[in-house]
């Protein structure tokens, strides 16, 4: 199922993959979170990677990342990355 999905935002931060997805839903944009790797920490010590991606559609992606930077700039989200396509 995620291969026919698009990343659009990364983040180690359970919160702000939270606030991410629903700031997608709540415009109409399907959104699913995809565990990229187990990690005790709410972003990784060790790779500074992160942990959790949002993903969408991909006819869908450039919306969400619209919302995405617009929520980032209201100071909505933080602490994570937009994932360009």
């Amino acid at each position: 199922m995620f291969e026919t999905l698009e990343g659009v935002y990364a983040t180690g931060d359970l919160f702000a993959i939270e606030v991410a997805k629903g700031v997608l839903e709540s415009n109409g944009v399907f959104a699913r979170i995809k565990e990229a790797g187990a990690s005790p920490y709410p972003v990784s010590v060790v790779t500074g990677l992160a942990d959790r991606i949002l993903l969408t559609y991909p006819e869908s992606a450039k919306r969400a990342r619209e919302l995405l930077r617009l929520a980032e700039e209201d100071g909505v989200l933080s602490g994570g990355s937009l994932l360009e396509g």
